[in-house]
């Protein structure tokens, strides 16, 4: 039986292959394509990348008073950091000069030395700033300012100066020196005195040198009594916890300084010293003393209402003073007063006066009129209810326009005068928020922030017993567990 041939089914032609030529431009397409995927996920992460410090102290993370410092660089700065590779903090101190020029970005040019290796350089890092590097140290240069800081300065050590680093201070010293370097002169503040005991003024210098040093600033004693006029160097004015009242000579010397000459004053008041002068002065600028102190009544089991004064308070927004700050928690100690803040008053902003509250009380807390009793108990109508304002920022001829600086008189005002008080009863973020106010009013508001902190080593101790306990575990329950799960992977995969 014959068929038709048209009856086959006809064969299906093969598909064309390609050619060589446009399989090897495939292949080199897809090279191309891989590289530049290649490079463009190398500059991402080299541009935007983040950094995590996972020391326990977090060594290397920048305070904000640092971060905002080298975002307001001008300037180029040379860093210089000459020390010899054995040292103990040679990885800390280059791990932190890593972190100064990544934030720092051009304007932060940092070279490493080590002495004892690289000679010539030394010396020409010698003859260059006629120094003498028998010690480890980081020069920091700008212009024709120079700056040392050596690595004394920036550890704690144990026994003299060869013991064990007990902290490392590194931060705090290195954004002193730059700043330092950066600014041509030191403000100056200074802290009025005759007012209190000489010394609990002694210890407030004392405090606010070494808080102020790290700035570029210095405090000097004032004694109002004495002087006809502030000193014309004088960049702030610090009155803190009067037990004396400011007489009308001292009153008009201060109000004409501080609105004539656009000066600056911090003012930490005294609940329990009677001050009425200084109150008048206060009051005319929307920051108003009330006569109470802050408290809250505890009830105990089985015992009365106990007073309580120490008071939980938070940062508010609104001012420069708070930026860095808002919504921290804080806790004023002993006894405070409470501030009527007249935020939107007619009278003030026709004189070109703005008034800002920077600290509200838990609203636990009440300004108990009448705290000679000795129990206290919550008046609707005679005592002063929250919102209570503990502190206030006040500034008078300013202008709206941000990019347009003009001097205006700028203070702050606070119902409590334990602010800087000394380890161990101080409180860290009651210190940044007085050195931001500085700031604020030293018109410095690059360095407003969290300042550096001093990380510290801590020690475990540990009992025998419990030592044993962690040796059994590591040594003997850990590798028996790994090995019974193996032998368990192993029977499962049999069955």
């Amino acid at each position: 039986m014959s068929s038709d041939p048209q009856d086959q089914p006809s064969a299906i032609p093969a598909p064309p292959r390609p050619s060589r030529t446009r399989i090897v431009c495939n292949v080199i397409l897809q090279g191309l394509l891989l590289i530049l995927i290649f490079l463009i996920v190398n500059y991402l992460s080299c541009r935007h990348h983040t950094q995590w410090d996972l020391t326990h102290n977090r060594k290397f993370t920048l305070s904000t008073t640092t971060l905002n410092f080298l975002d307001s660089l001008e300037q180029d700065v040379d860093i210089i950091v000459s020390f010899l590779a054995g040292s103990q903090v040679y990885d800390d101190i280059k791990g932190l000069i890593d972190e100064y020029q990544r934030y720092g970005r051009s304007h932060i040019n940092v070279e490493l030395v080590d002495p004892g290796r690289d000679r010539s350089r030394a010396t020409d890092i010698k003859n260059k700033f006629d120094l003498e590097l028998s010690k480890n140290v980081v020069i920091i240069a700008t212009g024709d300012r120079v700056k040392v800081v050596s690595e004394d300065d920036m550890v704690t050590r144990e026994d003299g100066a060869f013991g064990r680093v007990l902290a490392f201070r590194g931060e705090s010293a290195l954004t002193s020196a730059l700043i330092e370097a950066v600014e041509k002169e030191q403000k100056k503040l200074y802290l009025v005195t005759g007012h209190r005991k000489v010394t609990e003024l002694q210890d407030l210098m004392r405090e606010l040198h070494v808080l102020l040093s790290r700035q570029n600033a210095v405090i000097e004693e004032l004694v109002l009594p004495q002087v006809d006029a502030i000193p014309n160097d004088c960049e702030a004015l610090i009155l803190i916890g009067p037990r004396i009242d400011l007489t009308p000579k001292e009153h008009d010397l201060v109000q004409s300084w501080w609105e004539d000459r656009k000066g600056s004053l911090l003012v930490l008041l005294n609940p329990a010293a009677r001050t009425p002068n200084l109150y008048s002065f206060l009051r005319q600028f929307g920051a108003m003393p009330r006569d109470d102190r802050l408290v809250y009544a505890a009830k105990i089991s089985g015992m009365e209402l106990q007073k309580t004064y120490t008071v939980p308070a938070v940062f508010l927004p609104g001012s420069p003073v708070t930026r860095e700050l808002v919504g921290i928690n804080t806790v004023l100690l002993n006894e405070s007063q409470s501030l009527r803040v007249l935020e939107n008053d007619a009278l003030l902003q026709a004189q070109n006066v703005s008034v800002v509250p920077l600290l509200l009380a838990d609203e636990r807390f009440w300004g108990e009129t009448d705290y000679h009793e000795e129990t206290a108990v919550r008046s609707e109508t005679e005592d002063n209810l929250p919102p209570i304002y503990l502190a206030a920022a006040v500034e008078k001829g300013a202008v709206d326009d941000p990019n347009l600086r003009i001097a205006s008189s700028r203070m702050v005002v606070a119902g409590n005068s334990h602010f800087l008080d000394s380890e161990p009863t101080r409180v860290a973020a009651n210190v940044d928020f007085i050195m931001s106010a500085l700031n604020w009013m030293l018109d410095r508001e690059e360095l407003i922030g969290i300042t550096p902190k001093q990380p510290t080593e801590y020690n475990l101790n540990l009992s025998p017993a419990q030592f044993s306990r962690i040796q059994l575990i590591v040594l003997l329950i850990m590798p028996v567990g790994v090995f019974l799960f193996g032998i368990a992977v192993w029977i499962t995969r049999r069955a």
